[in-house]
């Protein structure tokens, strides 16, 4: 029984940084509180940078942005086998993921450009090993005793986009990425008798590229419709190479795993009126073209080749007000005072919020695979504000909320595996992964030159 539990402990580890497959839905503070949207109507420089390239268009001047994000992941994992059953919730889910952009270009030139340094993902889970005879079956130590994984994505980039016309950008970012992956124990070196080993944090780097196409129909006065289109190709993350170590401390030697970032393709529409910003984009994550999310089933070895990953398919909804009634008072000068006067505006407020709703890529059958994780988020909500401090610094800040969900299946192993069930599902067993998640993000947008056709 030990053995096919320990052979079993392959699938539950490596599920474990399944939720670092999650595409953040939005960057930056501004961003986030449109709810990622951002491909047609674009509301500030990093969501331009993220999601189309050739929307950097739309600003003019010297714009740096500055934000950090900081989420907090709520996941659990209960299981059942046989006539045991038992729930453990996560130690530790909170991230801090930075971003920092900044835009250059005057205003009557058709070229711009920028560059980004940026966090994509930043997850883990540690699910502590049971101390009692009676607790959540995955988590004994004859199964997998604690299970800990720690994942991070950042990149950077530089982008260029082009106006040929007055309404018509096309723009084009290379990306440099670079990520780190630790795995406690690692299912991508086969086991021995004890068990899967552990692993030290390997690091890597990868390549990739985004294009994309901006058509503003506004009139002068910004009124009217934008439409926008990107592709992000597939990020070709190296292979992380893990130096491994059996639990009796011995030397395990090398395993490798590739795990690439899926590539996007992005459609957007904006209408923009007086007082209002609105848009909706439309995302394909594709998963199932992706190293080490596509390959859901067992290799010879006893190891797995991914996580069995469906493509998702995102629908991104914002909104921004920026008529908020009210004035800030100005301090009388008199008439000696020379000083240049005070920095005033009516409406130094802008609102906004959003809703995101897109298909899970984990399916019941692949449930197991898949630990408690950002991927099963199917509803978030947000809401944002920006602040102008001056006539150059605005602050900005965002909450997201993203709605528990859950996603069941039965145990899998290789030792089960035959004709009539090819993925290994163990009678008489079930996981289930519940999962929210919770974003709070924060910065500073500073126009140099104060020369930006819309800054919020």
């Amino acid at each position: 029984m030990k053995k096919s539990f320990l052979i079993i402990m392959l699938s539950a580890s490596i599920s474990i940084f399944a939720q670092t497959g999650h595409v953040m839905p939005g960057i930056g503070a501004t961003n986030i509180g449109m709810a990622g949207m951002a491909v047609a109507q674009p509301t500030s420089v990093d969501g331009a940078l993220m999601w189309n390239p050739a929307s950097l268009a739309a600003f003019s001047g010297k714009l740096l942005q500055v934000d950090a994000t900081g989420m907090l992941a709520s996941p659990t994992v209960s299981s059942q086998y046989g006539a045991l059953e038992g729930e453990t919730a996560s130690d530790g889910g909170f991230s801090l993921i930075p971003n920092v952009s900044y835009a250059f270009g005057k205003k009557d030139n058709p070229n711009k450009y920028a560059f980004f340094v940026r966090g994509v993902s930043g997850f883990g889970v540690d699910y502590a090993q049971s101390t009692s005879a009676t607790g959540n079956p995955i988590t004994f130590p004859t199964v997998f005793g604690h299970i800990k994984s720690q994942y991070q994505l950042m990149q950077v980039g530089f982008t260029w986009s082009y106006a040929i016309t007055k309404k018509l950008a096309v723009g084009i970012s290379p990306i440099f990425d670079v990520a780190s992956l630790a795995i406690t124990p690692n299912p991508t070196a086969p086991p021995s008798a004890t068990g899967y080993p552990n692993s030290a944090k390997a690091t890597t780097n990868g390549l990739g590229l985004e294009l994309g196409a901006y058509y503003d129909m506004t009139d002068r006065r910004g009124r009217g419709f934008k439409f926008g289109a990107s592709y992000k190709t597939v990020q070709n993350i190296g292979d992380f190479s893990f130096k491994n170590t059996n639990t009796d401390g011995s030397d395990a030697g090398y395993s490798i795993f590739n795990m690439d970032f899926p590539a996007i393709v992005s459609l957007g529409v904006g209408y923009s009126s007086k007082y209002w910003d609105l848009g909706l984009d439309y995302r394909s994550i594709n998963y199932v073209e992706t190293p080490g999310f596509n390959r859901g089933f067992w290799q010879s070895d006893n190891t797995i080749g991914g996580f069995g990953w469906e493509n998702s398919h995102v629908f991104a909804f914002g909104a921004q007000y920026h008529k908020i009634k009210f004035k800030r008072r100005r301090h009388k000068r008199s008439k000696r005072d020379k000083s240049k006067p005070r920095f005033y505006t009516k409406y130094p407020l802008t609102l906004r919020g959003g809703f995101v709703h897109n298909t899970s890529p984990v399916s019941e059958e692949h449930a197991f695979l898949s630990a408690a994780a950002p991927a099963i988020i199917e509803n978030e909500a947000t809401l944002g504000l920006s602040y102008r401090l001056s006539k150059k610094a605005t602050f900005n800040m965002a909450m997201q909320y993203g709605f528990q969900n859950s996603i069941s299946g039965a145990w899998l192993s290789p030792v089960m595996v035959s004709d009539s069930n090819p993925l290994g599902a163990v009678p008489d067993t079930n996981v289930t992964h519940t999962m929210s998640t919770m974003m709070i993000s924060m910065g500073v947008a500073i126009n140099f030159a104060d020369l930006s056709k819309k800054i919020k």
